[in-house]
This record gives C-alpha cells, structure tokens and sequence, in this order.
C-alpha cells in the first residue's frame, strides 16, 4: 500500500555500520545541536532557514538527477566491473543474507533518492503549514532544523555513494 519504501528504509538502518553512523548521522547531528541554539539567540530569526531551504531545493534536485542517473547505470549497465561487484560479498547480513556489494550500493542510493524526495517535499510543503497553522517558534526551529538535518545528511550519504561508485568503476 505503497509504503514499501520503508523496506528500503530498513535495509539501509541494517546495513550502517559505526563509521556510517558517526559520519552520516552524528555529524549532521551536532552540526544542528551547533545551529540550533544559535538561532534561538537571535531572537527565532527564521530567514536563515528560508534561504537554506531555497539553496537546498536545487542542490537536492540536481542530487536527486544524478543517483537516479546512477541506480539506471548501476541496474542496465553490463560492464565487468558491475559483473564482478554483483558477486563480492559484504560484510553487512539483512535478514540472516549476506549483501553483495552491488546490493548494498542500490540499497545506499536508492534510500538517498527516498530521503531526498522526502525533503523537496517537505521544503515545498513545510512553509504552507508553518504560515496557515500557527506554529510556535519552538516547532517551526526543530521542523526546519530537522530539514537542515536531512540535507546534511543527504549531503554526507552521497560523498560516500559517489566514492564507492568511483572505487568500483575505476577498481581502485
């Protein structure tokens, strides 16, 4: 009943292990815990959030163009070094089954597809809620600074996404 995306979404949770974690969850993390009561100094000034939401509309579009471009390179191409992936085994085991490394790399990308569209969504939708429904400031902050979270995040999953993508390719 099209929430089959949440398999995705736990395949991905499976498949982190501490280094993801501290990179892709912790840093972003931090980087808001940072943000956040700076913000609130500042008397809830909201236009720090309205200009990262409008910069982070395109990057996420173009970020979302290219791991599309990459999932279709990664599902119809038929180079050997795709061949050769589809047999490594990882380390990484979901549901009692070792993942390929060409698993684990659609598993990666195919929840940062998921993650983003999630966020365009919510950056075009967010701001209908937080100027029709009244909001305290409190949850307007902790709405845009679990956007903020996401897209850093997003940013972070795909340096890793487009680094192993590299390494494959170019079997380093």
């Amino acid at each position: 009943m099209y929430l089959e995306f949440l398999i995705l979404i736990y395949d991905y949770f499976k498949s982190l292990n501490k280094r993801n974690v501290m990179f892709e969850w912790v840093v972003p993390f931090v980087i808001i815990a940072l943000v956040i009561p700076l913000n609130i100094c500042n008397n809830y000034s909201f236009e720090i959030f309205f200009k990262f939401k409008e910069s982070s509309l395109n990057i996420l579009g173009v970020l979302l163009g290219i791991s599309i471009a990459i999932i279709t390179i990664l599902v119809t191409g038929g180079g050997k070094n795709l061949e050769q992936i589809r047999n490594v085994k990882t380390p990484v085991k979901i549901n009692n089954k070792q993942v390929s490394l060409y698993e684990l790399l659609l598993i990666n990308f195919s929840y940062t597809i998921v993650i983003e569209i999630f966020v365009i969504l919510s950056c075009l939708i967010l701001p209908l809620f937080t100027k029709f429904i009244l909001f305290s400031n409190e949850i307007k902050i902790t709405l845009y600074g679990f956007l903020v979270f996401l897209t850093i995040q997003i940013l972070l999953i795909t340096i890793r996404n487009i680094t192993d993508f590299y390494l494959i390719v170019s079997k380093k």
